[in-house]
């Protein structure tokens, strides 16, 4: 990460790929283009994975904190509901596909146990990029399905979240 100082402001300019050269450390978001888990001599699981920017990819294991994968099966109600509210708004079904790219929908399903949908505007390829954009109409579409998709809530959805014991906290 190269740092550029002017007039009291910071700005960081991130190294691309390109730029690097073994044992080089990064310190900057990169794109998560393939995801392969694979097992431990140890018997644990280990993650490699194939990350880019524009410039190019580099190979990355992950050795620890494998549990913070996670997956909703597309057979999950939530998904069910996702779809027909987008369904509703555009007229077709959008794809349900697994990610090849990490976000923090993960630590919603593993440390709250909250079922967890990625659906958003625009395309992974342009996320996290230099001029990172999405078209006005693609927002409209979005604020729109999600809107769609609160005012459909109801008791089924409801029934596919967990069930958590009170606490008293907050009567």
């Amino acid at each position: 990460m190269h740092t550029v100082t002017v007039r009291d402001a910071v700005y960081l300019d991130p190294m691309l790929l390109r730029d690097a050269t073994d044992g080089t450390d990064l310190d900057q978001v990169l794109l998560v283009r393939e995801v392969e888990r694979r097992p431990r001599r140890d018997g644990g699981e280990f993650l490699r994975l194939t990350l880019g920017d524009r410039s190019g990819r580099v190979p990355a294991m992950v050795w620890d904190g494998v549990r913070e994968a996670s997956e909703l099966a597309a057979e999950h109600p939530w998904v069910a509901q996702v779809q027909r509210a987008i369904t509703s708004v555009r007229g077709v079904a959008a794809p349900v596909v697994g990610m090849t790219f990490a976000t923090d929908a993960r630590f919603v399903r593993n440390d709250a146990g909250i079922p967890a949908v990625v659906c958003g505007p625009g395309g992974i390829e342009q996320a996290h990029i230099d001029d990172e954009w999405v078209g006005i109409d693609e927002l409209v579409d979005a604020a729109a399905v999600y809107a769609e998709l609160f005012a459909s809530f109801d008791n089924d959805a409801a029934a596919a979240l967990p069930r958590r014991p009170t606490t008293g906290a907050g009567r």
